[in-house]
């Protein structure tokens, strides 16, 4: 059976800005889901907060991915160590399991992956890094530079593979797989509809030719898969979280 991630940001922000951080975690730990995506960016960052958050995650005992919104290199092809040593211990304070990023701004010829190496090894939370909507960080080619690397020198780290991310940097998502497929310890599930024009993140299509159940059928169970797109009212996330759970003998 898949092991299935809630994002928080799969709700609408006035339930998040409520701080029922514990309503929400019973209602994913209900729908038969095995965890939740923190999302840094939605949550207030103070030691009280996160302590409470903390203490609601073990009532569930749901496994926990810290997601920020910030970039592994800077501007100048840097390692934003500052940053990251900021998530790093925020997430330690919920005990995360794994730490997701964006890739930023890697320059092959620039970016010292040896300092990122010596930190990953200083640091025991996975580290994973997700192809995010933007032209530097979100494009095939600079990740695939940096996992390449990255490999040559046995690094501890992972990707994210948001399938849906794809779309919104003009990347074919097959021959994404294609390259990372090795990478991949999570994959983010989400619909990608036209809507005017405009890219528009959407809840999986139940339709038998659906892009993501391509996806799906790529990984092993033991890639944990996230449903990453709006859901509601919550009450809908057992229906979700269904698609994915045995049933008489048959899988997604």
């Amino acid at each position: 059976m898949c092991k299935i991630i809630i994002p928080l940001n799969a709700y609408r922000q006035s339930e998040i800005a409520s701080n029922e951080y514990e309503m929400l975690f019973k209602v994913i730990k209900e729908a038969g889901a095995y965890g939740v995506e923190l999302r840094r960016e939605l949550l207030s960052h103070s030691t009280e907060t996160l302590k409470k958050i903390k203490t609601s995650l073990d009532k569930y005992d749901l496994f926990t991915v810290f997601s920020a919104p910030i970039f592994l290199w800077k501007d100048d092809g840097a390692f934003n160590q500052i940053e990251m040593e900021n998530v790093y211990e925020e997430a330690s304070q919920v005990q995360a399991a794994w730490i997701k990023v964006s890739l930023g701004h890697y320059k092959k010829d620039m970016s010292d992956l040896n300092v990122l190496n010596e930190f990953i090894k200083d640091h025991s939370t996975q580290l994973l890094v997700e192809n995010d909507q933007t032209l530097f960080g979100g494009k095939i080619q600079p990740l695939k530079q940096f996992f390449d690397q990255a490999a040559l020198q046995s690094m501890n780290i992972k990707m994210t593979f948001d399938s849906g991310n794809w779309l919104y940097t003009n990347e074919d998502p097959i021959v994404a797989l294609s390259y990372f497929s090795p990478h991949v310890l999570y994959l983010h599930l989400k619909d990608v509809v036209n809507e005017n024009n405009h890219l528009i993140t959407a809840p999986l299509s139940l339709e038998d030719h659906s892009n993501w159940k391509r996806f799906v059928k790529a990984f092993s169970d033991d890639v944990v898969k996230a449903l990453e797109f709006p859901i509601n009212p919550i009450v809908k996330t057992k229906d979700y979280v269904d698609l994915f759970v045995e049933r008489k003998g048959e899988q997604v």
